[in-house]
């Protein structure tokens, strides 16, 4: 197969998903900044707590800059440690903890943006890269000749230009100097998909069939719905379809089949295919 080029298309595509996953990282950054920014502090609390159990520490009125700025008396006159010692303890745990209460500052004020705008821009995205989806479905699907001498092949070849991300994938596995395999089958339990093609973002499966009816797609979902996520797809090609598209209640009954990942339907006959359904 000759080389593919990634459009610009399809590179401002895989961006938006960069961008997508940039926004969901950011998140987790926040959260884990604010849990290590607790145990600090509770760490630090922890040594005025011990410093208090031995004496008291108070500020002084003639601090001048650069100085300690605490006095300690301790309990006991016969208390190990120096006063100069426990004042800077005392100190540096002090700074430590203003320090850290700006780091919890800074990240409360950027989860909070992240929540109220961040999740806003990343639906927009989400919609964008939807859109492409489904221009590029009907672009290439609709209006083109599969070619190939199977129907992985045909299925395949077309597939290239529609998902940006498979295509990435295949041209990072080229660059390695190996063959991807887009033949190889794939089994679930005993339930058999007919192609695993692995992406930059979620993998696609295909599983073809002679006919299919809404009883097979719910079968289809119950059996895979276990191992896939948000980012797969599954997309069922068949000959022949045993459900009336429209039917005012096919929307309905595709909603009715449970499911976290996408499921699109495509018609396939000797003349190429016709898109039914896109998730």
């Amino acid at each position: 197969m000759e080389k593919i080029e990634l459009s610009l298309n399809d590179k401002m595509h895989l961006t938006l998903g960069k961008f997508r996953t940039l926004i969901r990282y950011s998140s987790w950054v926040v959260v884990l900044v604010l849990f290590l920014s607790y145990l600090v502090i509770d760490s630090q609390y922890d040594v005025f707590d011990e410093i208090n159990k031995y004496g008291t520490i108070k500020d002084t009125d003639d601090c001048q800059v650069n100085e300690v700025c605490y006095v300690f008396t301790p309990f006991s006159d016969d208390f190990t440690f120096t006063e100069e010692s426990i004042t800077m303890m005392y100190s540096r745990a002090y700074d430590v903890v203003e320090a850290t209460v700006g780091i919890i500052t800074i990240s409360a004020g950027l989860g909070i943006w992240l929540v109220l705008k961040g999740r806003a821009v990343n639906n927009e995205l989400k919609e964008l890269k939807s859109q492409y989806i489904r221009q590029s479905y009907f672009m290439n699907f609709e209006m083109s000749v599969p070619q190939g001498n199977t129907r992985a092949a045909k299925f395949f070849n077309t597939a290239l230009n529609v998902f940006p991300e498979l295509k990435s994938k295949y041209e990072q596995t080229k660059k390695k100097g190996k063959k991807y395999n887009y033949e190889k089958k794939f089994k679930i339990g005993k339930y058999e998909l007919d192609m695993m093609l692995p992406t930059t973002s979620g993998d696609i499966y295909v599983k073809f069939f002679e006919k299919l009816g809404f009883e097979d797609l719910k079968e289809a979902a119950k059996k895979v719905g276990g191992e896939f996520n948000e980012n797969d797809r599954l997309i069922c090609i068949a000959n022949r379809f045993e459900m009336k598209f429209d039917d005012k209640n096919f929307e309905e009954k595709m909603d009715e089949i449970d499911r976290k990942f996408r499921l699109d339907l495509i018609q396939e006959d000797e003349k190429g295919y016709t898109v039914i359904w896109i998730d």
